[in-house]
């Protein structure tokens, strides 16, 4: 029998959910095909138009060979639209032509064509066979859905995905790019300075050898002023020889080639030694380099972890940058501290009056090489302020090492030259915190 109209089912949105439910079912489509008796084609548009607008399908049908009708709600701009001809391509457009020969419905077949304006367009139709009372198929009937604006946001997404792979591909391969040049450069400067090292090295030892003979007279007695110049001269070239030697331990540093020789190293006893190297130096400069008291913690024999000869380079690293950019006329006090967090350091304090506080910025291949020594010890490089704030005030330089390379601290002995006492500094952190106090 044919179904019950519902009572103001046109005009009610509520109806769309249980009209829906209807035409999903399997025996959906044909309860619809039997409203499409002779005299009931006339009121479907009546009846469905408004529900079909609001689930935005398109109710349609097709007698024969001809061209579909659409019966509601019909896509604006498409006629002439045929079963079988305008569908999909390839294994889906065979099964569904199938389908439409065997007399099978069918559900969501892709179908394009133009419009009047030629624009393409899509739909999705869902039919059913409408039989002669023999079981021959005289048409078709169904819903179509228009699906142009979602195969257009699917093309656009497809698009946009597209491109952001083809700029993610291009980004890595600038990247690889970039990155092997970058090691190529490395590799290229690491060479240089070795081979810019090895060169300068062997016509420095020259230099040096010969300004030691001029120096010491070996064949006679010279003029004073020529010994004064050779002086001069060895004093140079040793200092343009660790220079070089500085660059060449970076280049190994920096090449992965370095290597620490660790050892049970003494710290007072390595800064007796650059004390006692260095001091003739900053008095040539007019500078006091003298010995600081260190902390009660670390008084005596404080001995490390560490490479001796790595230790040595970073102490003479501190008081060279020290001298450099300490005004003469200052003192210069090398001595062992403590940090908050209990980690040894080794600091070089300025009692410089009016000297920048930005004089500590000025890295030179020393510091450099200092961070990297350092760093190779699990150690870092700091600097603060020793005294008031401001321009009068000192500067201080530490080279931190990390808790666990303190071995052990044995009771005092004399073993560093001693001059005027500085009294235990604090750490950086605690010298910030008391300027802000």
């Amino acid at each position: 029998m044919p179904p019950t109209r519902p009572a103001q089912a046109a005009s009610q949105p509520a109806a769309l959910p249980a009209f829906w439910r209807r035409l999903r079912q399997p025996d959906g489509l044909w309860r619809l095909g039997r409203l499409w008796r002779p005299g009931g084609a006339a009121r479907i548009p009546d009846r469905f138009a408004a529900v079909a607008a609001l689930a935005g399908l398109s109710l349609w049908r097709q007698a024969g060979r001809g061209a579909i009708q659409f019966l509601a709600n019909p896509p604006p701009g498409i006629a002439g639209l045929r079963l079988g001809q305008t569908g999909g391509s390839g294994a889906e457009l065979a099964r569904h032509r199938a389908d439409l020969g065997a007399g099978h419905g069918f559900r969501d077949a892709a179908y394009r064509c133009q419009d009047q304006d030629g624009r393409m367009r899509h739909l999705l139709l869902s039919g059913v066979p409408r039989r002669r009372g023999g079981g021959a198929v005289r048409g078709w009937h169904g819903l179509a859905r228009e699906v142009t604006e979602e195969i257009a946001a699917a093309d656009a997404m497809a698009e946009a995905q597209r491109r952001v792979h083809a700029a993610q591909e291009a980004a890595r391969a600038a990247m690889e790019e970039v990155s092997g040049r970058i090691a190529m450069v490395e590799q290229a400067r690491a060479e240089f300075l070795a081979s810019v090292s090895h060169e300068l090295r062997t016509p420095l030892h020259a230099i040096i050898g010969f300004a030691e003979l001029i120096r010491d007279q070996p064949f006679g007695p010279i003029a004073s002023p020529y010994i004064a110049y050779a002086r001069d001269i060895h004093a140079s070239g040793q200092r343009l020889l660790a220079e070089v030697n500085d660059l060449l331990d970076l280049s190994r540093i920096e090449a992965g080639e370095y290597r620490l020789h660790e050892e049970a190293t003494a710290l007072d006893m390595v800064l007796a030694g650059c004390l006692a190297q260095l001091r003739p130096r900053a008095q040539a400069a007019h500078l006091a380099l003298e010995a600081a008291r260190p902390p009660p913690g670390l008084t005596g024999r404080v001995v490390v972890r560490a490479d001796r000869q790595a230790l040595r380079q970073v102490v003479q690293a501190l008081i060279e940058h020290g001298m450099r950019t300490t005004p003469s006329g200052a003192t210069l006090r090398l001595g062992l501290a403590e940090t908050a967090e209990g980690d040894p350091a080794i600091t070089l304090a300025s009692s410089a009056s009016g000297a920048p506080v930005e004089a500590l910025g000025g890295d030179g291949v020393g510091l450099v090489l200092c961070r990297r020594l350092l760093g190779l010890h699990g150690g870092r490089l700091a600097s603060d302020v020793a005294g008031a704030a401001g321009r009068e005030a000192g500067l201080r330089l530490w080279a931190i090492l990390p808790a666990a390379r303190l071995l052990h601290v044995t009771p005092p002995a004399p073993s560093m030259p001693t001059g005027r006492a500085l009294a235990a500094v604090p750490a950086p952190a605690e010298a910030e915190a008391a300027r802000a106090g």
